[in-house]
């Protein structure tokens, strides 16, 4: 099933589609109740042209974390299959690209490969680099960096404005919200000098912030948002914050965070009958949900129960202001076979689904969002 929930902005919304509040998912660590989804039933191709212009549409993919341009090649031929008229790019990124970031560098590198990729798509569609016609589909930490790009404030001495050419940006399994409290820690980033101008402006920044947000329990402080650059993103640009710019969220669901613990307990009762068989999906289902509670938990705080695509919980995934497609039984990344186990999919839809054929850039996939990537600009 995909779902959706309408942005802040007082447009009508399309059927199967719901209103989010602004600050519920900004706060993340299970105190936003869950949105209550309806399923939509629609022919995708009916929305997917943008209509009076000639020119080809241009669409940027963003890679995630640790990954290379290749890994999207995929993905980028289902966009170009859905819709005839895109001209699909993926940002030239390569794996060994991230590594600095590891060590505390600054995500600057990758950025400036953003906003030069995005020259390049708007030229190679017969736009001008001014011209507010990119969509942009940024998968996982892409996500979150393309927001960072869209921003006008400097990041390491450049603004890239990357807002003033964009229409839409789309997310893939974004943690939006991690409150990055990784499993062996993280090194701070360095992103403004101890004499820096830049640590006044956020000093006043947050000022004008506590006007705005005065009863927001916010983590977004100043002090995280000087050494990281995805606190950084939240602390200047909450939610779905540049005007002009359609956001969507989009995350899948299936795989449920648990601690090794709780997972034991709860299945402790096993049924004798069939009992290798249950213990093959058990094992695979124990590796998935406890993998996926580790990262949840460095995500939200919390892992039992939280729902998610295996690495982003839904949570965490929600830009408060966007609009949300909640996509049943898709994956972060392609499952490894060990990992590999039955979604919440009917039995006859598992007899014919490949389980490593569902993460976002599988070409059924790609079909259930793609039609918000071409939706009409309004």
């Amino acid at each position: 099933a995909v779902c959706a929930t309408a942005s802040l902005q007082g447009r009508p919304a399309p059927p199967g589609v719901r209103r989010r509040g602004s600050r519920a998912a900004s706060r993340c660590g299970g105190r936003a109740p869950p949105a209550v989804r309806a399923s939509v039933d629609t022919n995708p191709r009916e929305e997917a042209r943008v209509a009076g212009d000639a020119r080809r549409v241009p669409v940027l993919i963003i890679p995630g974390f640790l990954s290379s341009a290749s890994e999207y090649e995929g993905m980028a031929d289902a966009l170009r299959r859905f819709d005839a008229s895109a001209d699909v790019s993926i940002v030239p990124l390569r794996t060994a690209d991230w590594y600095p970031t590891l060590a505390g560098g600054d995500f600057k590198e990758i950025l400036d490969a953003v906003d030069a990729a995005a020259t390049e798509a708007l030229r190679r569609s017969g736009c001008s680099p001014d011209d507010k016609k990119l969509r942009v589909v940024g998968h996982s930490a892409g996500g979150w960096l393309a927001r960072t790009w869209l921003g006008s404030a400097p990041y390491k001495g450049r603004v890239y404005g990357g807002a003033r050419k964009t229409t839409l940006l789309l997310t893939l399994g974004t943690p939006h919200y991690s409150l990055e409290r990784y499993p062996f820690g993280r090194v701070p980033e360095k992103l403004f000098d101890d004499d820096d101008a830049g640590v006044g402006r956020l000093e006043d920044e947050k000022n004008i912030l506590k006007n705005i947000n005065a009863d927001d329990d916010t983590p977004w402080t100043a002090s995280r948002a000087a050494q990281s650059t995805l606190a950084l993103t939240n602390f200047r640009y909450p939610g779905a914050f540049e005007a002009g710019v359609r956001y969507v969220s989009v995350c899948g669901r299936g795989v449920v965070g648990s601690t090794p613990r709780r997972w034991l307990a709860r299945t402790l009762g096993l049924e004798k009958n069939d009992q290798k068989e249950k213990e093959k999906e058990t094992n695979a289902r124990f590796f998935a949900s406890v993998g996926a509670g580790v990262s949840y938990a460095a995500s939200c705080g919390s892992c039992d129960g939280v729902d998610g695509d295996g690495v982003t919980p839904l949570l965490s995934a929600m830009l408060a202001g966007g609009w949300e497609l909640v996509l049943e039984g898709v994956t972060h990344k392609p499952k490894p076979k060990v990992f590999s186990f039955h979604s919440r999919l009917s039995d006859d839809e598992n007899e014919n689904e490949n389980d490593d054929d569902a993460w976002y850039g599988a070409p059924r996939v790609v079909h259930e969002w793609a039609r918000e990537v071409f939706a009409r600009d309004e």
